[in-house]
């Protein structure tokens, strides 16, 4: 029963620490496309001021979908169910 419990134990432990990892990346992922956001509205803005900016500068987006920040949160929210210490 002990050696049971203490690979539970190590299971529970190791499957919070891939939960960390894993929101850790996605943090980081929503923070890299928002800044991807501002980089072109900041583009479009001197692009409509007529400032001369190749068009080798404007910024590529990771996903050229518009749909990415729901991917996003819906991944941040299933890994809220996983979490056994989230009340």
């Amino acid at each position: 029963m002990a050696i049971e419990n203490s690979k539970l134990d190590m299971d529970a432990t190791n499957m919070l620490e891939n939960l960390r990892t894993i929101r850790h990346a996605l943090h980081i992922g929503l923070e890299s496309y928002g800044e991807i956001e501002r980089l072109t509205d900041v583009f479009s803005l001197y692009k409509d001021a007529a400032q001369d900016l190749p068009d080798h500068m404007r910024p590529i987006h990771p996903t050229g979908s518009n749909d990415t920040i729901g991917v996003f949160s819906a991944a941040l929210r299933t890994l809220e169910l996983f979490d056994p210490t989230d009340k």
